[in-house]
């Protein structure tokens, strides 16, 4: 793409597969402290973005164990991705 009035610029549209890989998973310390973490990493031709968080919960009542509902969807969800 050339514009006259800013120079030129080098045109990139290269077309391949994509990696897109996501890890999390929670840990319950106590009955009433669950720690927990995730990665994620995304990769394409030219453009590489590694992630990652890590969060504690503090429950008011006792638990016995972890469920997959307590992976919050929304650890890596602010993330925009193109």
């Amino acid at each position: 793409m050339i514009d006259p009035s800013r120079g030129s610029y080098a045109s990139n549209e290269q077309v391949g597969e994509a990696l897109d890989f996501e890890l999390k998973g929670v840990w319950l310390a106590s009955s009433n402290l669950q720690i927990g973490a995730g990665a994620a990493m995304r990769r394409t031709n030219n453009f590489e973005d590694y992630s990652g968080g890590l969060f504690i919960r503090y429950f008011f009542d006792d638990r016995k164990a972890s469920y997959s509902t307590d992976i919050p969807d929304s650890l890596f969800g602010n993330m925009l991705f193109y």
